[in-house]
Protein backbone atom coordinates (compact mmCIF):
# COMPACT_ATOMS: atom_id res chain seq x y z
CA UNK A 1 0.00 0.00 0.00
CA UNK A 2 1.25 3.68 -1.01
CA UNK A 3 1.80 5.89 2.22
CA UNK A 4 0.13 9.67 2.30
CA UNK A 5 1.62 12.01 4.51
CA UNK A 6 -0.73 14.65 5.47
CA UNK A 7 0.12 18.22 5.45
CA UNK A 8 -0.89 20.45 8.33
CA UNK A 9 -4.15 21.81 6.67
CA UNK A 10 -5.16 18.36 6.38
CA UNK A 11 -5.61 17.89 10.13
CA UNK A 12 -6.97 21.19 10.81
CA UNK A 13 -10.64 19.89 10.44
CA UNK A 14 -9.62 17.44 12.96
CA UNK A 15 -9.37 20.10 15.76
CA UNK A 16 -12.26 21.60 14.13
CA UNK A 17 -10.61 24.58 12.37
CA UNK A 18 -12.49 25.46 9.12
CA UNK A 19 -10.49 25.02 6.38
CA UNK A 20 -11.70 25.23 2.39
CA UNK A 21 -11.05 22.10 1.11
CA UNK A 22 -12.45 20.70 -1.86
CA UNK A 23 -14.22 17.24 -1.55
CA UNK A 24 -12.75 16.93 2.06
CA UNK A 25 -16.10 15.49 3.52
CA UNK A 26 -16.45 12.69 0.43
CA UNK A 27 -12.48 12.05 0.37
CA UNK A 28 -10.82 12.16 3.61
CA UNK A 29 -12.66 9.45 5.38
CA UNK A 30 -11.84 6.75 3.20
CA UNK A 31 -7.72 7.68 2.38
CA UNK A 32 -7.07 4.74 5.15
CA UNK A 33 -8.86 2.56 3.11
CA UNK A 34 -6.39 3.14 0.19
CA UNK A 35 -3.72 4.53 1.63
CA UNK A 36 -0.79 4.48 4.61
CA UNK A 37 -1.80 7.76 6.38
CA UNK A 38 0.59 9.59 7.73
CA UNK A 39 1.40 13.19 9.29
CA UNK A 40 4.57 14.50 10.99
CA UNK A 41 4.17 15.19 14.85
CA UNK A 42 5.41 19.23 13.69
CA UNK A 43 1.69 19.00 12.08
CA UNK A 44 0.60 19.33 15.69
CA UNK A 45 2.42 21.56 16.81
CA UNK A 46 1.75 24.28 13.89
CA UNK A 47 -2.09 23.44 14.52
CA UNK A 48 -1.51 24.38 18.05
CA UNK A 49 -0.53 27.60 17.04
CA UNK A 50 -3.05 28.06 14.63
CA UNK A 51 -5.49 27.50 17.45
CA UNK A 52 -3.39 29.82 19.78
CA UNK A 53 -3.94 32.74 17.23
CA UNK A 54 -7.79 31.67 16.64
CA UNK A 55 -7.46 32.18 20.49
CA UNK A 56 -6.51 35.53 20.29
CA UNK A 57 -8.73 36.37 17.52
CA UNK A 58 -11.44 35.24 19.63
CA UNK A 59 -11.01 35.49 23.50
CA UNK A 60 -14.61 34.48 24.24
CA UNK A 61 -14.34 31.07 22.57
CA UNK A 62 -10.53 30.29 23.68
CA UNK A 63 -11.91 27.73 25.77
CA UNK A 64 -13.76 26.11 23.19
CA UNK A 65 -10.99 26.21 20.84
CA UNK A 66 -8.66 24.96 23.25
CA UNK A 67 -11.17 21.62 24.33
CA UNK A 68 -11.45 21.21 20.55
CA UNK A 69 -7.98 20.90 19.87
CA UNK A 70 -7.38 17.87 23.25
CA UNK A 71 -10.33 16.32 22.12
CA UNK A 72 -9.25 15.92 17.96
CA UNK A 73 -5.23 15.42 19.07
CA UNK A 74 -7.24 12.82 20.91
CA UNK A 75 -9.57 10.94 18.12
CA UNK A 76 -6.40 11.51 15.80
CA UNK A 77 -3.72 8.89 18.31
CA UNK A 78 -7.03 6.43 18.46
CA UNK A 79 -7.19 6.72 14.49
CA UNK A 80 -5.69 4.67 11.36
CA UNK A 81 -3.23 7.74 11.16
CA UNK A 82 0.01 7.28 11.95
CA UNK A 83 2.54 9.93 13.12
CA UNK A 84 6.10 9.62 11.94
CA UNK A 85 9.11 10.51 13.76
CA UNK A 86 9.84 14.11 13.97
CA UNK A 87 12.57 14.08 11.65
CA UNK A 88 15.48 11.43 10.47
CA UNK A 89 18.91 11.65 7.67
CA UNK A 90 15.87 10.13 5.20
CA UNK A 91 13.34 12.83 5.87
CA UNK A 92 16.03 16.10 5.96
CA UNK A 93 17.04 14.69 2.94
CA UNK A 94 13.59 14.99 1.31
CA UNK A 95 13.32 18.18 2.98
CA UNK A 96 16.66 19.51 1.72
CA UNK A 97 15.73 18.02 -1.76
CA UNK A 98 12.15 19.85 -2.16
CA UNK A 99 14.34 23.45 -1.25
CA UNK A 100 17.02 22.84 -3.95
CA UNK A 101 15.07 21.08 -6.51
CA UNK A 102 11.40 22.55 -5.78
CA UNK A 103 12.00 25.08 -4.36
CA UNK A 104 9.80 24.93 -1.20
CA UNK A 105 11.17 27.14 1.47
CA UNK A 106 9.06 26.38 4.30
CA UNK A 107 10.72 23.91 6.49
CA UNK A 108 7.87 22.74 8.32
CA UNK A 109 6.21 21.93 4.71
CA UNK A 110 9.35 19.98 3.36
CA UNK A 111 9.37 17.75 6.90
Amino acid sequence: MDKLVLDTTYLLPIFKIKVKLKYYDSIFPTLTEKYIVLYNPISIIEAKWIVLKLCKKNPSKRTVFLKAFREGLKALTHSDINQTVLTNSTIEETADNLLLKIGIKDYFDRI
